[in-house]
């Protein structure tokens, strides 16, 4: 019996095993750089906050304690971490050299962007003359 030339039969991973593969990935990377070098406070909320993203969009509802448990650090840092991650473009075009930036740096920046896209409603107007 002939059989034809051996043909690879590809499989497309479900989802969620993709999403999990991307997580262990980027966690990998993530503690071999933590351990590896000095990382800047930038660097560090930027790579848990893109391991959060890529975890959150594979789980039914993550929380941030139960990510923050997962990884070892503080729930607070995630928070901080998430709204870092998502502004990064706009904190590398607005600010000077974010590499060497404090914890307490970026939380300012983060707040003076805030402050930048929704301005107080409650801020009075000079009266016209």
């Amino acid at each position: 019996m002939q059989q034809g030339p051996l043909r690879a039969i590809l499989a497309s991973p479900d989802a969620r095993n993709a999403e999990n593969s991307k997580f262990e990935m980027l966690f990998l990377r993530f503690r071999e750089n933590e351990e590896r070098e000095n990382l800047s406070p930038f660097e560090h909320l930027v790579s848990i906050g893109e391991l959060y993203k890529t975890l959150a969009s594979g789980a039914d509802k993550l929380t941030v304690v139960a990510f923050a448990k997962k990884i070892g650090v503080h729930e607070s840092l995630v928070s901080r971490a998430r709204s870092v991650f998502a502004a990064q473009d706009q904190i590398l075009n607005v600010f000077g050299n974010v590499y060497d930036m404090s914890f307490r740096d970026l939380q300012e920046a983060l707040a003076s962007l805030e402050r930048r896209t929704n301005p107080s409603p409650n801020r009075r107007q000079s009266p016209e003359s």
